[in-house]
């Protein structure tokens, strides 16, 4: 049965490598192409969070969604590629955090013209990252030090793919560290109302 498990667990990290590189390549090639449909940014993020619960629970670690102020019912883009950059800065905060808790957080922002920009963060309560370090998380390959991949395995492309899905809808993505410690990972996309 042990051994059934870690079979499990390294079929779904290889998954996880293959699906990174594939939609890297994607974006190299200018081949990225963008859902336009009506989703429940609600909804779509209540989906990350409860996902990213299971593996949070084997750490140990709470994952808590904030009620978010006033999010519209309905929004058009694309939910997948909201998720995907969500559900990246979800898994990298329990890969990252020992003991505590991670939060999200939303809320959408006047975009004017019939657009609201959909600003969301998650903060973990990890070790944080020097400052140095930060802007080259989100470069291709880049990880905080070399022993991470040994540690905790990726392939250094999870960030610089949300930063590009996030461009190619329009938004940007970030982070700093908390004033608390920690991490804290962002992004801000328009939608149509």
């Amino acid at each position: 049965e042990e051994l059934v498990d870690q079979l499990g667990l390294a079929a779904g990290q290889l998954r996880r490598v293959v699906d990174d590189v594939l939609d890297f390549s994607k974006v190299e090639a200018g081949a990225l192409e963008l859902e336009s449909t009506v989703f429940n940014p609600r909804h779509c993020l209540d989906v990350c969070v409860a996902a990213t619960r299971v593996t949070a629970a084997a750490k140990g670690l709470q994952v808590i969604m904030a009620e978010p102020a006033e999010l519209p019912p309905a929004l058009v883009g694309d939910p997948t590629r909201l998720a995907q950059i969500v559900n990246n800065f979800l898994s990298n905060a329990v890969k990252f955090t020992r003991v505590g808790t991670i939060r999200l957080r939303a809320e959408a922002r006047s975009g004017g013209e019939g657009r609201v920009w959909l600003h969301v963060e998650v903060e973990d309560s990890g070790p944080g990252i020097g400052d140095d370090q930060m802007q080259s998380l989100f470069e291709p390959f880049r990880q905080a030090d070399a022993s991470i991949n040994r540690r905790h395995g990726g392939t250094g492309l999870g960030l610089s793919i949300s930063r590009r899905f996030a461009e190619a809808m329009g938004g940007r993505v970030g982070g700093q560290n908390a004033a608390t410690g920690g991490a804290v990972f962002w992004l801000e996309i328009p939608f149509v109302l």
